[in-house]
């Protein structure tokens, strides 16, 4: 089915906007706008969108509600995966270098940690990467150095989390006015304060309260990015907290294989000091 875009700059004469109700997804013939159904309905009804997910729970939950086991998501402490070393394995050290990064400095800035070749989970030979809150790991992912693995990063299941990971922001701690929202964590260790990592895809109320304190948020996808509608939909949600809410485009790869340089100028322009 179609409707008038309300997406296009100019008022469109016809039915460009083209619906597809077995994917709920929407394309436009005219402007080129793609996305979801929750994408449009954030248009039209001009919520965010946690008030548009609660719209359409309240309207069919069964058709879009899945049953789901009951999981208890609090642990009084995070368990940590077997053979887990608070330092850096010999391996993992050379995995930063060749990376260009100082492993000195990201393990003591970042508390990070090595898994050693044997451990549980498919955790072996990673690195951890904590996420702290108040002094205190409360979940964490692990990095593969081999990239052979087909999930480079695998997160702390729920259950072994005092907080789940999808409700965190990797580095918020180190955020003022100004946060730079980055895909990875890699990202943050290059970028320094005041930027931030998704880490995964997911984003809730949890997530975009622990931004509400900015006054400008700033979105810097990788350029390859395959998720632009998920950022173009977080852009639209920070909008209904925050007023100056930008993009800042790459033109290649990805904010964790900027140099030095780049990084400084990115810094400066945005925070109006390095460091």
């Amino acid at each position: 089915m179609g409707i008038n875009c309300p997406f296009c700059p100019s008022p469109d004469p016809s039915d460009h906007l083209g619906i597809n109700l077995n994917s709920n997804t929407i394309k436009c013939l005219r402007c080129s706008t793609k996305g979801t159904i929750i994408r449009l309905m954030m248009k039209l009804l001009r919520r965010s969108y946690d008030d548009v997910i609660k719209i359409i729970e309240e309207q069919a939950p069964r058709q879009i509600t899945p049953k789901t086991k009951s999981v208890k998501w609090t642990s009084p402490e995070t368990i940590l995966p077997l053979n887990t070393i608070d330092g850096l394995l010999p391996s993992h050290r050379q995995y930063l270098i060749s990376k260009n990064y100082d492993p000195n400095l990201i393990r003591d800035k970042y508390k990070i940690q090595s898994i050693g070749p044997v451990s549980n989970g498919q955790m072996e030979n990673r690195i951890l990467i904590p996420y702290i809150v108040n002094n205190r790991i409360v979940t964490y992912t692990a990095r593969d150095i081999s990239d052979l693995s087909p999930l480079r990063y695998k997160a702390c299941e729920i259950e072994k989390s005092i907080i789940p990971i999808d409700h965190l922001l990797y580095n918020i701690e180190t955020v003022k006015d100004v946060a730079v929202i980055v895909e990875g964590t890699s990202d943050v260790w290059r970028m320094g304060d005041g930027f931030v990592a998704m880490g995964s895809l997911v984003w809730n109320a949890a997530r975009l309260l622990a931004l509400r304190h900015c006054k400008r948020v700033i979105l810097m996808p990788d350029s390859e990015s395959h998720a632009q509608d998920i950022w173009e939909v977080l852009s639209y949600s920070l909008t209904s907290l925050i007023s100056d809410v930008q993009f800042a485009s790459l033109s290649e790869g990805d904010p964790g294989e900027l140099d030095a340089e780049t990084v400084r100028n990115f810094r400066r322009e945005i925070f109006g000091r390095i460091y």
